[in-house]
């Protein structure tokens, strides 16, 4: 594999964990309840998903990066962008098919 290659696959898979770890973050909690999500944690991810998506390289990659693009927009309230992405891996046919099949099925209709 070419150094090059292999360095951008590195960096976005590193990138692609950098953004589960901000999202997995971003629920903030008052006496273990969930109150929101902490939109600097989410603004975080998706910085670094944006980064990720500029270097992925394969079908993979950028499934994962849909997957946690779609999770951040849904912690912010954004359905339409969260459809697009989950739209997105089911058009691929991709190993979280299933995953976001059954999101899809439970987000409200989008209307233009």
């Amino acid at each position: 594999m070419d150094r090059g290659l292999a360095a951008s696959r590195e960096r976005a898979q590193a990138l692609i964990l950098t953004s589960a770890a901000h999202l997995m973050g971003a629920r903030t909690h008052i006496l273990g309840f969930h109150v929101r999500y902490d939109p600097s944690h989410v603004d975080s991810a998706r910085g670094a998903l944006r980064e990720a998506r500029a270097c992925a390289r394969t079908l993979l990659e950028t499934e994962e990066i849909d997957w946690f693009e779609a999770k951040a927009s849904l912690m912010t309230g954004d359905h339409a962008r969260a459809r697009e992405c989950l739209e997105a891996i089911v058009n691929e046919g991709g190993a979280r098919l299933d995953a976001a099949r059954a999101i899809l099925s439970q987000l409200p209709a989008v209307h233009p």
